[in-house]
């Protein structure tokens, strides 16, 4: 694969939620995230798709002051309007300083599950000559789960890096990815990442 046609997608990991002071993150999804070594993993894919010259994009769950954007009745986003979590221009909406994006990198904002919902990541891809998607993000099951879904019925080829992942439940965080990802992309370690997307596959056309 050319490595001008894949774009790494980084999603939800922010503050709030792998932070062992976010809002979410002290519940106990940090201490997954920490068990998992998810944000220690994706520093360093990070780092490798930067050398490689991927695009990156920053996918980033926030909602406008006051949460506008949860509706009465639901209660998938209920806890999120609650906590007063994932607010613009707050630190819990930030990303972790450990996949915290440097300049040039896209941020895209999002305020449903899914990636791609009435955001404008499609368009970014699409522009990009994007084809492939390389996924980290938390939860698993949550919006790792419905972005693939979502980009396989868009026509891009999925790729999960599993290791980076992580959920607040591990038999939920297992099943979504021994059952349910798989059908719809490819699912690798942090280390099969590396052994695929080497420095001595750069694609010269974006050197």
């Amino acid at each position: 694969m050319k490595t001008d046609e894949i774009a790494l997608v980084l999603m939800d990991l922010q503050n709030d939620v792998v932070h062992p002071e976010g809002l979410f993150g002290k519940s106990g999804l940090a201490d997954v995230v920490r068990e998992r070594s998810v944000l220690e993993n994706s520093h360093a894919v990070l780092e490798r798709a930067r050398q490689l010259r991927m695009l990156v994009i920053h996918v980033a769950h926030q909602y406008r002051a006051g949460h506008p954007e949860v509706g009465q009745g639901m209660a998938i986003f209920d806890s999120i309007k609650t906590a007063d979590a994932m607010t613009e221009g707050s630190w819990g909406a930030e990303p972790h300083e450990m996949v915290a994006p440097i300049e040039n990198e896209i941020v895209v904002p999002k305020r449903r599950v899914s990636s791609f919902y009435q955001s404008d990541l499609d368009l970014v891809l699409r522009l990009a000559g994007i084809n492939t998607i390389v996924s980290a993000g938390v939860a698993t099951n949550m919006v790792v789960e419905a972005t693939v879904r979502d980009a396989a019925d868009r026509g891009f080829a999925n790729i999960v890096i599993e290791d980076c992942c992580a959920s607040f439940d591990a038999e939920e965080n297992e099943f979504s990815l021994k059952n349910i990802i798989p059908k719809f992309g490819r699912v690798i370690t942090t280390l099969e990442f590396f052994d695929e997307f080497n420095e001595r596959k750069r694609d010269i056309r974006r050197g």
